[in-house]
């Protein structure tokens, strides 16, 4: 389907609510949200198999889309996840898209969770968690909630601007992962330590010492979800979890990768 073009990056826009598919602050699941403007609300197209389902991945954390059949606590249908992509068989995270209509909006069906298939939902306002969730419906009843419009997001080579660090970092005090880097092209090529806190400038700086980068303009530091996640550009500050990271650290001679430019 051309709304989905491998190695892209994509806005999902809930048609009924007007707001977009958005990654939450822990990094383990989503909901909508107007902020169009956002890595977490831009998601990162992996056709994946030779059917060529589309797998979407989080342009803010790496993160894959998952169905699960966890309840969604006062929302019709089941939990949104994210997750790692460590199993090639994982269906829970491939979904077909088919369009509602002739040139109508798309449906994201989910392929089989346990024999089921279901739809991407998006549901009205949540007031215990003051959020509008998304779930998996199961149900087979295809109405205007599931209903998406798919837009394309344009791309530059501009490294965006990372964001600086606090004058205090309350983050470091309470959050601390394992990060394995790998630096390709550099003399001391893996790296593990445990860094504190969620400050992508931080982590930079930790990485540039550790691995002797110099010079370190134009490096790039990407994050991968799982052994067969792809590599995304690690631009943002990091999830409020305590998830590992496995981090490739490059300074690309020509080129490198293309980020979602939401100013153009």
């Amino acid at each position: 389907m051309d709304e989905f073009p491998d190695g892209h990056y994509v806005w999902l826009r809930s048609r009924v609510h007007g707001t977009y598919l958005h990654a939450d602050k822990d990094g383990r699941g989503v909901y909508l949200s107007d902020r169009r403007m956002s890595m977490k609300s831009a998601w990162a197209v992996h056709l994946y198999g030779d059917e060529q389902r589309v797998l979407l991945h989080n342009a803010a954390n790496g993160r894959y889309l998952s169905a699960t059949n966890s309840s969604a606590f006062g929302c019709r249908g089941c939990r949104i996840a994210l997750r790692n992509f460590y199993d090639a068989d994982d269906v829970a995270i491939r979904w077909q898209p088919v369009r509602a209509g002739s040139q109508g909006p798309i449906l994201l069906r989910q392929i089989a969770v346990e024999g089921r298939d279901g739809y991407l939902r998006a549901n009205g306002m949540n007031f215990t968690l003051n959020e509008n969730r998304v779930t998996v419906d199961y149900l087979h009843i295809i109405s205007t909630m599931m209903e998406w419009v798919v837009y394309a997001i344009p791309t530059s080579v501009r490294i965006p601007q990372l964001p600086g660090p606090p004058m205090i970092d309350f983050s470091a005090l309470l959050l601390s992962r394992a990060v394995t880097a790998n630096g390709q092209g550099y003399h001391a090529n893996n790296v593990s330590f445990s860094f504190r806190g969620r400050y992508v400038f931080r982590l930079r700086e930790e990485l540039i010492r550790r691995l002797g980068i110099h010079p370190a303009d134009n490096l790039v530091m990407y994050v991968q979800a799982g052994t067969y996640g792809r590599r995304i550009p690690l631009v943002v500050n990091l999830p409020h979890n305590r998830h590992a990271l496995v981090i490739t650290v490059e300074t690309p001679d020509i080129g490198g990768p293309r980020y979602p430019d939401f100013e153009l």
